[in-house]
């Protein structure tokens, strides 16, 4: 007879010839049959099973990507999980625009009324000097400007805090940007904003203002707990 050892795992008993397959048959099965027996009873304790739970305990989590839209300006995420307390975008792509640079654009929740203040900061092609881009002594605008998307190649992060939170939305972002005329024209980007709505953010649309992306761009949607 087998022996029955905890957890109900059969451990063949010694015979001649050995039946391999009959006992590797028999051990899948149990396996099989605990590996249920945890999942119910997880399930029953924490509402989850273990492949949930494996995804739960992870501190930073890929909620979405993005690796299409050349030619176009609809780039976003929607549907957004509210279960997460931070979210970072992770970004690179190319304006259409035929300068050096054009403004990163985002809006939240398809709001399209005059309710985002940035402010961009950046250097000038020539060398070390800052130049503040706004208008207005508000800097009020119909998006949230993230950066800078150079026109050759551009590469960035974007953090919002807090953002199925019921208060207004912060962003800060950083980023690189080259145009098209390469050489000189690298810029380090640093760029901060608000949101003046209140709801949780469920949707973020990105993209060149005023342009679209050339070529595809690769834009990830992360999840911190």
């Amino acid at each position: 007879m087998p022996i029955i050892p905890p957890y109900g795992f059969r451990v063949p008993e010694r015979k001649a010839p050995p039946d391999v397959a009959g006992d590797l048959l028999k051990f899948g099965e149990d396996v099989r049959d605990e590996f249920q027996r945890v999942d119910a009873d997880l399930l029953e304790i924490t509402d989850t099973t273990i492949p949930r739970l494996e995804t739960l305990a992870s501190s930073v989590v890929v909620l979405d990507t993005i690796n299409t839209g050349a030619g176009t300006n609809t780039t976003e995420f929607i549907n957004i999980p509210q279960d997460y307390r931070d979210l970072i975008i992770v970004w690179q792509g190319a304006s259409d625009g035929s300068g050096q640079l054009d403004s990163l654009a985002l809006r939240f929740n398809g709001d399209s009324g005059n309710n985002y203040h940035s402010r961009l900061t950046r250097n000038l092609a020539a060398g070390g000097f800052q130049d503040n881009d706004g208008a207005g002594s508000n800097y009020t605008f119909s998006v949230l400007r993230a950066g800078y998307v150079g026109t050759l190649r551009s590469a960035g992060q974007i953090v919002i805090p807090n953002y199925a939170g019921s208060g207004q939305k912060f962003v800060t972002a950083t980023n690189a940007a080259v145009g098209q005329a390469a050489g000189a024209n690298i810029f380090c980007v640093n760029a901060a904003g608000r949101w003046l709505g209140t709801a949780p953010i469920s949707s973020i649309r990105i993209w060149p203002s005023g342009q679209l992306w050339d070529g595809d761009p690769h834009i990830t949607l992360l999840g911190l707990r």
